[in-house]
């Protein structure tokens, strides 16, 4: 029973030794731009876009009754540009997530568990998809007439009467580095840039 309680204890304080060592490693470096843009490379290097494509491909392949789908999918997606979408995985990964966030989701998907949830994440995604396509279709040819109409406006240069915020963004929120400068960054953190 005493053995137990020591097994137990021991257990216990490893735990929140661990705990208390992951607490202090997250949130270590500043939210800055140039942080977000290393650890989302880091990110990317450790849990590689090509393995993430490739297991949401081999998903819905499965799904694909018609050999010659499955076999013009599999070139899409071998002559798919991986440099692109590594470079606008990084795009919305430093736009979207602060570096705390970022650091969090590097050690998680470090563990077992981050790993298992990183080799279902393509078999959800295949399965998920396609049933919010399904959903989507309708409202979507719903709005074809209504986007169709915008489309003869802007043609007519009638689009002026738009509320700010869905024109176009301002200059200053151009690419720079291959990054949008858009929502999610303070103006302190573009200039880092």
């Amino acid at each position: 029973m005493a053995s137990r309680l020591v097994h137990v204890s021991l257990a216990l304080g490893t735990t929140l030794l661990i705990l208390c060592l992951s607490m202090t490693m997250v949130g270590a470096l500043k939210d800055t731009v140039k942080n977000r843009m290393k650890l989302a490379d880091q990110y990317i290097f450790e849990n590689p876009v090509e393995e993430n494509m490739e297991g949401m491909a081999r998903q819905h392949m499965l799904k694909m009754p018609d050999p010659k789908e499955r076999e013009q999918l599999m070139r899409n997606l071998e002559t798919l540009d991986m440099d692109h979408v590594r470079r606008i995985t990084r795009h919305a990964m430093v736009k979207h997530f602060t570096t705390e966030e970022l650091e969090f989701l590097i050690n998680m998907y470090s563990t077992s568990v981050g790993k298992s949830v990183m080799a279902k994440i393509g078999a959800y995604s295949a399965e998920l998809g396609p049933q919010i396509q399904e959903v989507m279709m309708p409202v979507m040819e719903s709005n074809v007439e209504f986007y169709q109409e915008q489309e003869r406006r802007a043609k007519r240069g009638e689009l002026n009467d738009l509320p700010e915020t869905i024109k176009l963004p301002p200059q200053s929120q151009k690419l720079k580095d291959g990054v949008y400068m858009g929502n999610g960054l303070s103006n302190a953190q573009r200039e880092e840039m």
